[in-house]
Formats: structure tokens, sequence, C-alpha cells
């Protein structure tokens, strides 16, 4: 038996291939649009972190130099406090050396103790006492003992 072949059974064929060689060449052109987009992306990536860097180093840099003029500035003062220290003592005489000045001080800060009015029945050294107040105030000195006697106890700044 013979087989009778039409010419429509091999057209179809050839439109499907047709309309896959269409889809082939819109994936195709799908690929490359995502590849000019993520090119796009990492290039827009790159100028932005090189904008990032060179904003920081200038930052740095401004950093440095205002350190640098600190660190002058600080040189100058303690010259001068020195200077002024020096003449000082150049006035007061031996009898007032640092190391005086310094045991006279710690024998202040270790002995006398401040209560002070409106913060309870606490008591606190002088620098803690600054730091809690702001502005006038009143204070009860006493030695520590005699803090201690009043009943009162050692407050924390």
């Amino acid at each position: 038996m013979a087989k009778k072949i039409r010419i429509e059974d091999y057209d179809e064929p050839n439109i499907v291939e047709k309309e896959d060689n269409k889809s082939y060449s819109t994936s195709k052109n799908n690929s490359d649009n995502v590849k000019s987009i993520l090119i796009i992306i990492n290039i827009t990536l790159i100028i932005s972190i090189i904008l990032i860097i060179v904003l920081y180093n200038n930052k740095i840099t401004k950093l440095k130099d205002e350190n640098k003029d600190l660190s002058e500035e600080k040189d100058l003062f303690k010259n001068e406090s020195e200077r002024i220290f020096n003449d000082v003592f150049n006035v007061l005489g031996d009898e007032y050396s640092l190391d005086y000045i310094k045991e006279k001080l710690d024998f202040y800060d270790n002995s006398i103790v401040f209560q002070i009015e409106g913060f309870g029945n606490y008591y606190y050294t002088y620098d803690c006492m600054m730091k809690k107040v702001n502005g006038s105030y009143s204070y009860w000195a006493y030695n520590k003992e005699a803090a201690i006697d009043n009943g009162l106890r050692q407050g924390t700044c």
C-alpha cells in the first residue's frame, strides 16, 4: 500500500522550526539585554565605590590636618604652661616644690569629703562633687571619719 503524502505535512515542521528560531533569537536578545543591564549595574557600583573611597580619603586627610593642628596647639600650650609653672615656682621659692604641692593635694583628696545639700545622706570627694553639681550648691565639708560617724555613706559619681 502506498501512502499519500501531503505537502502541508512538510510545511508544519518548517513553521514550528521558524517559531523555534524566533524563540531562540528572542531568548538570545533577552540574555543580551540582561548582560547589558548587569554590565551597567557593575559599572555603576564600581564608580560608586571609587567615589566613596575618594570622599573618605578626603575626610581622613582633613582629620589628619586637624589632628596635626591640635597637636601643635597642645605643644604650644604645654610649653607655655611649663613656662608659667616655672615662673610661679621661681617667685614662691623652694618651699613650694611640685612634690610638696602634689603631696598636699593628695592629702586633701584622701581626707576631705563633702555632703551636698539636696543629695541625701552621702559624701563625695571634691572631684565627684563637681561632676554632680552644676552652678551653685551648698555643702558641708567633713573628714571621712566624721562623715561616717554622722551616718553618711560614700556616694558614687
